[in-house]
C-alpha cells in the first residue's frame, strides 16, 4: 500500500512513495491535501505557546510521523491528545514531537501527558514533575500498587498482562476525568514487528498492535503516531536533547530475559543479513494496524483487538505502556 509522506520543501504530505524496491523514496507529482499537511514551517525551532523552545526534529521524524498521523488520520480539529509517558525515551520523544506539530499544524489540538507510577521502589516518576511544568505540558501521575496486586492476584508468568490491562484502565480514567479523547501511545516500528512476530509464534494469529482505533467503550481513540519510526531515531533524539529518561527497571522483570528482547534480537540478526527487513515488515503488517485478519477476510471481528484478552503467558507482545 502506497503512502504520502510529509514534504518539508512544500510543508504537505502530497507526495505519493512507490512501494517497488528500486524506487521506495522516489517522489511523484503531489495530489491531494491532508486537513493534517498543509504546515507553514515558520515555527521550526521557535517556542510555540509556551516560553520552553520547540525542539527541532530530524527530517526523518518530521516526515514519518507527519505520514503516519495523515495516513491513519490520528489527529483531528480540538483533540484532547493525552499522552501516556513512561519516561522511557520513545514517549518522552513524543512529549516534543507532538509540541512540534502543535506548533506548526493549521489543525488546532492539545496534549497533556500521564505517567502510571505502580509504587514501587525501582521506579520514581518525581523527576518528570518539574520537567513537564518546564515545557507546559500538562501532567497527571496515576499511583496504584499495581506489581503487589499482581503478586496477589495473579501467577508470577502473568503479571505483565495483569500490569498492562492495570496501567491502561488507569490511564482511561485519567483521559476520562481530565476532558481528553485521545490517547497517544509511544511504540515505534521496531515495536510492532516484535509484536507481528510474537503474535505469529505464540498464538497462531497475524496481528500487531493498531495504529489508530476506538476503544471498546466508544468515547476514546488511542494513536501510535511513531509507528512508521525507527527505534534509533529516538535513542539519538533523547541524547541529543538530554531527556531525563527514566530506566525501565520492572521488578517483575528482573528474572529472565524477556521473550520480547530475545525476538529483538533476532530480528537485529535477521536486519545486518536483509537490510530492508523492516521496509518489508511494514508492508507486510500495514492492513493489521487499520484491521484484524477477521476483518480483512469478512468474517467481522472488533476494532480494538489490542484489547482483547490473551493467554497471559503469550500477552507480552502486546503490551501497550
Amino acid at each position: 500500500m502506497p503512502f504520502k509522506p510529509f514534504d518539508l520543501a512544500r510543508g504537505n504530505y502530497s507526495h505519493e512513495v512507490e512501494e517497488t524496491d528500486k524506487e521506495e523514496n522516489k517522489e511523484a507529482e503531489p495530489e491531494e491535501e491532508s486537513p493534517f499537511g498543509d504546515f507553514s514551517l515558520e515555527a521550526e525551532g521557535g517556542t510555540g505557546n509556551d516560553s520552553y523552545p520547540i525542539l527541532s526534529l530530524t527530517k526523518d521524524l518530521k516526515s514519518q510521523v507527519g505520514n503516519a498521523i495523515r495516513t491513519f488520520e490520528m489527529i483531528k480539529e480540538g483533540d484532547r491528545v493525552l499522552i501516556a509517558l513512561s519516561g522511557g525515551k520513545d514517549s518522552l520523544a513524543l512529549v516534543h514531537i507532538l509540541r512540534y506539530f502543535q506548533s506548526v499544524s493549521p489543525v488546532k489540538f492539545e496534549i497533556g501527558a500521564v505517567t502510571v507510577d505502580p509504587q514501587v521502589k525501582e521506579f520514581n516518576p518525581k523527576p518528570l514533575e518539574p520537567y513537564m511544568h518546564k515545557i507546559g505540558v500538562p501532567y497527571f501521575i496515576e499511583s496504584e500498587p499495581i506489581v503487589e496486586r499482581a503478586a496477589e492476584c495473579m501467577k508470577r508468568n502473568s503479571i505483565c498482562a495483569f500490569c498492562s490491562r492495570m496501567k491502561r484502565g488507569l490511564i482511561y480514567s485519567c483521559a476520562r476525568r481530565e476532558k481528553y479523547n485521545v490517547i497517544a501511545m509511544g511504540q515505534h516500528l521496531d515495536d510492532l514487528g516484535e509484536s507481528f512476530v510474537m503474535s505469529a509464534f505464540h498464538n497462531g494469529v497475524l496481528r500487531t498492535m493498531k495504529a489508530n482505533y476506538t476503544i471498546d467503550a466508544g468515547d476514546l481513540r488511542v494513536i501510535r503516531p511513531l509507528v512508521f519510526c525507527r527505534e534509533s531515531l529516538f535513542s539519538e533524539f533523547a541524547k541529543k536533547h538530554h531527556l531525563p529518561v527514566i530506566v525501565d527497571n520492572c521488578p517483575a522483570c528482573f528474572s529472565a530475559p524477556k521473550e520480547r528482547h530475545r525476538v529483538k534480537l533476532m530480528l537485529a540478526q535477521q536486519e545486518h543479513l536483509f537490510p530492508a527487513l523492516f521496509s518489508s515488515i511494514l508492508k507486510t503488517i500495514m492492513p493489521l494496524m487499520k484491521n484484524n485478519l477477521k476483518e480483512l477476510v469478512g468474517e467481522g471481528g472488533d476494532s480494538s483487538d489490542d484489547e482483547k484478552p490473551e493467554k497471559a503467558s503469550n500477552l507480552e507482545y502486546l503490551i501497550t505502556y
